[in-house]
Parts: C-alpha cells; structure tokens; sequence
C-alpha cells in the first residue's frame, strides 16, 4: 500500500470512528434519560426482557425480532432527539425540480431531519415520548417512512446496521441487567439538548441498581 492510499485509508477509518462513537454514545445517553423520566416505560420494557431471554441469561441479536418494545423505545429515542438533525451535505448533480421549487446543479443541499420527526401533522404529538406510536396492534414494529434517523437513499448512513446493532445490545443489556433511577434526593435532570457536532444531553447522574 502506498503512501497516499494509507493516508485515505486512515482519514475514512477516522471518520467511521468519530461519527459511530459520538451518535452511538449520545443517543444510549438518551435513552438512560428517557428512562429516569419514564419508569413505566422501563419496567414495561424488562417486563419483555424477562420473559424473552430470561434470569440468568443475556440479550443477543437473535432476540431483537422478540423484543419489539426494546426496539421501539429506541427508534422513538432517536425520533424525539433527533442526534443529527441535518443530513450530511450533498450536492445537485443537476438542475431539479422538487415541489415546485428549482434546485440550481451544484447547489449545497441539506435535509432537516429534525423537521422530519417533529412533524405534528404526522405524528400527532411529536413533543411526547412514546414508543407505543412504532408498535402496531399485533406487536410488531411499524416501519414509518417519516422515521429518518439515518437519512434516505444510497447514500444513507454508512453505519446503520453496525449502530442498530450496537444500540440494541448495549441497552437491552443494561435494561435487562439494572433499574435505572435518580439519585435520592436529586430532582430529575433535565431533557435539554446541548448542540455540537451532534446534539447530546447535558451531563447527568443515574444509579443502576442490579435486578438480580
């Protein structure tokens, strides 16, 4: 491998590594304080673990399909805090016509996906919390098309299927392990967002305390 190609290979692993750990890390930190907020939904959600993997016993992926609450908690993480609100920057290849409006070629486009997952129209209630909204009747997952965590079409996130995975893992595995609560005598922390490369909670504290 030559020079060059050893300097791209390096700037592209980095670039994985930064994006991965950052989303990966802020939305678990999410969903730890979703779950100080909403206790029923965390008992609802070791409710389902209990019964699918069982005391002594740990999540793995082939779970995921039986653990629909644990998926929906998450997809609703990422729908209300929105990680990364915007798309990556891409660029108008030619002049196009979206919605009535003209999109000059080579113009610098950028999506909101805040926009998206805030949408009141669609969702009803987009400020609340709540994961049911992505369970259909039969308990399976509802695949909404407004659900764009990862962006849209062939240049989606390169790293969906390696986060879907991570996330599931590591919060089915803490939820399954602890119950997460305040500490005594501490109010709840706040739900505010601090705005960087990313969006991410502000610092907080959380007891776990084992289930077993």
């Amino acid at each position: 491998m030559v020079k060059g190609e050893k300097n791209q290979l390096v700037v592209l692993l980095l670039d994985m590594f930064m994006a991965g750990a950052e989303t990966t890390s802020s939305t678990l930190s999410f969903a730890v304080l979703y779950m100080l907020h909403y206790p029923d939904v965390q008992k609802h959600a070791q409710s389902e673990l209990d019964i699918t993997v069982g005391k002594g016993n740990q999540p793995v992926m082939q779970h995921l399909s039986r653990l629909s609450y644990i998926e929906a908690i998450i997809m609703e993480v990422q729908r209300i805090c929105n990680i990364a609100p915007i798309t990556a920057a891409h660029r108008a290849k030619s002049d196009t016509k979206v919605s009535g409006y003209i999109i000059p070629k080579d113009t610098t486009v950028l999506a909101s996906i805040y926009s998206v997952h805030m949408d009141n129209e669609h969702w009803g209630d987009p400020e609340n919390f709540r994961p049911e909204r992505f369970i259909n009747n039969e308990g399976k997952i509802i695949q909404d098309e407004w659900f764009i965590p990862f962006s849209l079409g062939k240049r989606r996130c390169l790293g969906e299927t390696l986060a879907r995975g991570s996330w599931f893992l590591f919060f089915s595995t803490i939820l399954h392990n602890f119950i997460i609560s305040s500490p005594p005598a501490e109010p709840l922390p706040s739900l505010e967002q601090i705005d960087g490369a990313t969006l991410c909670p502000l610092p907080f504290y959380a007891v776990f305390t084992p289930r077993f």
